[in-house]
């Protein structure tokens, strides 16, 4: 009866009836186990190996497949609840998740270092729905606990997610696409679950956007309480800037968004962003050869960037690369036209940022002066209310690749002083989860163990 396919209403209620009566104490509700087998091509059987290993769906069929089929067998290969035995400590670990629109990482760590690092698909909780990136998120989590030695969970058994017992003393999620608050508490009361932590102070459910926030309070004595207000721009393919509060004791760590500003899309917005730095530079090629100039190198050089040999041709290669190529020998341009845009930032920064002064491109340093300032009008929307977020007193936190990008940053902080914005302390982050996983190991490993 396991192996039955929904495929019209009558079989879809008995399908949700197997899957309920296999896993009786599942949070999840009709419509989300509906979804779930719909995953799973209307497969109740490999609908319930996914929930059983909280893993992906091809990951399932794996492991349904290793054991011929028999559910039975899969079942048994899972760990005893009591894989964390009651005489052994449950070890001291943390976790924080980036769970992004592109990827998803996943990072454990105990008191020392990080222990390990995984990675899985793309996660956006609205544009995936919350089980397709909650099953993504538990892959990246059980791929780090694969990698963990014995000497760090001390048990020799196979534990994945949902846990039976905790096995972290905290974490840290951020999910792109979690913005609303019901959203927010949906995801956390399942996440709750998965990780077996139900105290709220010991798990912090966030959008992605928040685990830059953990920058705010970096360089402090974590041995008090310190509350914070910091501001978070980012500036990668879009742009996007937050203000939070962020407290941060031992064994307690709280994160409250405050107000945003821009993380409009390519659309309607992303001013300062590599998307918005590749269209001016292709419309300035553009007007140029309209008023009949002859091509820069700057020009032909965009023009090379997307296989054309005139500037005439770029219009056709962005809007149907894979039509027109007037040079079939150059890179293969992504299939999504925000990507294929912004994917010009880098030539515009080579020309604007050349190693010798000398060969700086005028016209490709006055696009990004303008990106800069278009990115610096985003932030200071988030400035007005000085009673709420003094510069003075707060951390300007930089994520997104352009943010890594030295002299874009000091064209950034110059613009901000101009308008006589200045910060108490600029945090340049690469790795958001890398920057969250410290916060939590200083709160709830390292100052708890009296380090």
């Amino acid at each position: 009866m396991v192996d039955v396919k929904s495929s019209n209403n009558k079989l879809i209620d008995r399908a949700r009836r197997i899957f309920r009566t296999l896993h009786p104490h599942t949070p999840r509700s009709d419509t989300e186990i509906d979804t779930l087998i719909a995953l799973c091509n209307g497969s109740v059987k490999l609908a319930a190996v996914v929930e059983k290993l909280q893993c992906s769906v091809d990951a399932a069929r794996a492991r349904l497949e290793t054991a011929g089929g028999v559910m039975r067998r899969v079942w048994s290969s899972m760990p005893d609840d009591d894989a964390l035995s009651s005489s052994a400590s449950p070890p001291e670990l943390v976790l924080a998740v980036d769970a992004g629109g592109t990827k998803c990482t996943a990072i454990i760590a105990n008191k020392d270092r990080i222990q390990a690092r995984a990675e899985a698909g793309p996660c956006n909780f609205v544009t995936r729905g919350h089980d397709a990136a909650l099953l993504t998120m538990s892959d990246a989590i059980n791929q780090a606990i694969g990698l963990l030695p014995e000497s760090v969970l001390l048990t020799s058994s196979q534990l994945r997610i949902p846990l039976a017992r905790p096995l972290f003393a905290a974490a840290w999620i951020g999910g792109a696409g979690l913005d609303r608050p019901a959203d927010l508490e949906s995801a956390h009361a399942r996440i709750s679950k998965l990780l077996s932590l139900p105290d709220p102070t010991t798990l912090l459910v966030t959008n992605d956007a928040a685990l830059l926030s953990s920058a705010i309070i970096k360089h402090d004595d974590f041995q008090q309480t310190q509350t914070k207000t910091g501001v978070v721009l980012i500036t990668g393919t879009g742009s996007l800037a937050k203000t939070f509060a962020l407290t941060s004791a031992s064994r307690k760590l709280v994160s409250v968004s405050i107000e945003r500003a821009g993380g409009w899309g390519y659309l309607l917005g992303d001013e300062g962003s590599a998307y918005y730095i590749g269209r001016e530079a292709i419309r300035r090629a553009l007007h140029h050869r309209d008023l009949g100039h002859p091509p820069t190198p700057f020009h032909q050089r965009v023009a090379a960037h997307f296989g054309c040999k005139s500037i005439g041709g770029i219009i056709s290669a962005v809007y149907a690369p894979d039509q027109f190529r007037e040079d079939c020998d150059s890179k293969a341009l992504d299939a999504d036209p925000k990507l294929r845009v912004a994917s010009l930032c880098p030539v515009v920064f080579a020309v604007a940022f050349p190693v010798r002064a000398e060969e700086v491109d005028g016209e490709a340093l006055e696009i990004v002066r303008e990106g800069v300032k278009g990115a610096v009008e985003t932030l200071t929307c988030l400035l007005r209310d000085k009673e709420r977020v003094k510069p003075r007193e707060s951390t300007l936190v930089l994520g997104g690749a352009l943010g890594q990008v030295k002299e874009y940053r000091e064209l950034l902080i110059q613009e901000l002083e101009k308008r006589g914005e200045v910060f108490a302390s600029v945090e340049v982050v690469s790795d958001a989860a890398g920057c969250a996983i410290e916060l939590l190991r200083r709160n709830f490993l390292v100052s708890s163990s009296g380090v």
